[in-house]
């Protein structure tokens, strides 16, 4: 199976529940299946991966300049960007997606 086909059937099976009622055992199955196709829940993340790469530009130009203009804040201003720029939007994606 392509990762084409994979991405379009995981896809699929999240629109399930939402477009209809299940019952306990059809939403267990359901929940099977998604962890086979899915194992590290890509799919639900897959919003932050796409955004990640300007977030993290943002936060290094950032850093730099802080880097540059005052050196003596660099060591805070570097932990809060990490902070700030990759475990606060992870965690928020985390959190909203159920994963």
């Amino acid at each position: 199976m392509t990762d084409q086909e994979k991405d379009y059937i995981v896809s699929a099976l999240h629109d399930v529940p939402t477009a209809m009622s299940l019952p306990a055992s059809s939403k267990e199955a359901l929940q099977s299946l998604l962890f086979v196709l899915d194992p590290l829940r890509t799919y639900e993340l897959s919003s932050y991966f796409k955004r990640l790469p300007l977030v993290a530009a943002g936060a290094y130009v950032v850093g730099v300049a802080i880097m540059v203009v005052a050196r003596d804040f660099f060591p805070v201003a570097y932990v809060g960007l990490v902070i700030g720029a990759f475990v606060i939007p992870a965690a928020v994606a985390v959190v909203a997606n159920g994963v």
